[in-house]
């Protein structure tokens, strides 16, 4: 029996916003990357929210910038410290949200690797975004994030 994502996230939700260092880290680094950018108005989505640490760290770096969180787990929505009208529960495996079509921003930390056919969903985000919008992810592959691979086993 395979245990989706989402299942694991869940059982794990009360401790995982304070624990995953790593996750933070690597948000904060993203959303550095993302303050200089030219972000026209619009929306501004984290794709795999998990419990806010990008849009946390994107609000940070940029006054603007107000993220809307998608997660498919709700358990770790909740624990996010943003109200409920910036918190959308959404099976990424499902596709872009319609109302994120036109986005601005969407950014996705350490997301698009749980989810299936990651290329296609890559592929969907970038067609989502808006004119003048920007796509920014980070995902774990061979060879990078090693202390994150270190963490792992």
């Amino acid at each position: 029996m395979e245990i989706k994502p989402c299942q694991a996230f869940k059982k794990a939700a009360k401790h995982y916003a304070k624990n995953a260092k790593l996750q933070q880290a690597v948000a904060w680094r993203l959303a550095k990357h993302c303050q200089n950018l030219e972000v026209p108005d619009g929306t501004i989505w984290d794709f795999g929210a998990g419990s806010g640490h990008l849009a946390r760290a994107l609000e940070n770096q940029k006054k603007k910038f107000c993220a809307l969180l998608v997660d498919e787990c709700k358990e770790l929505l909740a624990e996010s410290k943003f109200t409920s009208m910036r918190k959308m529960e959404w099976d990424l495996n499902q596709g872009v949200p319609p109302m994120a079509k036109g986005a601005a921003l969407i950014a996705s930390s350490f997301a698009l690797h749980w989810l299936d056919n990651p290329v296609e969903k890559i592929k969907q985000w970038g067609e989502a975004i808006g004119p003048g919008g920007w796509l920014a992810i980070t995902v774990p592959v061979e060879g990078s994030f090693t202390s994150w691979q270190i963490a792992a086993e």
